[in-house]
């Protein structure tokens, strides 16, 4: 493998670097990683009928990088479970459950990046007041420079 080899040397500093198979590359999706991120969207004793649940929009000068989201009713089988990314102004469902059992997640793993003013939703049908959701986003937070 030509090129750079060897870690400890002064080319790797300040980032991280992977061979794409001709050279050395700096791998740009981490170049300006600041954060894990991780979003609570649950909520205990809900108010019965629809859930709906947002992560905060997301600041200007940032990029969240989502890799999984879930969520589950913990006090009963209930109606749908949804999963949205609001980007762009547009709703995209990743993941849906068209009559969950308790405790069954619905949950989606991928690679989604948002930018400012893109948002998770989460969204659970006749709940009964009462109910416990556990929901969460997960990912990393990517600062732009």
């Amino acid at each position: 493998m030509p090129g750079i080899t060897n870690p400890a040397e002064p080319f790797f500093k300040d980032g991280v670097w992977g061979w794409d198979g001709s050279d050395w590359q700096k791998a740009g999706i981490f170049l300006n990683y600041s954060d894990r991120y991780a979003v609570n969207l649950g909520q205990v004793g809900v108010a019965g009928g629809l859930y709906s649940a947002t992560s905060g929009a997301v600041p200007a000068g940032k990029v969240y990088v989502i890799n999984s989201v879930s969520m589950n009713n913990q006090t009963g089988a209930r109606g749908a479970a949804v999963v949205h990314f609001r980007v762009a102004g547009l709703y995209a469902t990743v993941a849906f459950t068209l009559a969950p059992l308790q405790y069954e997640p619905t949950v989606w793993n991928g690679a989604v990046a948002l930018k400012q003013g893109d948002f998770i939703q989460v969204q659970q049908l006749a709940t009964v007041a009462g109910d416990t959701i556990i929901a969460c986003g997960l990912g990393y937070i990517v600062e732009l420079t």
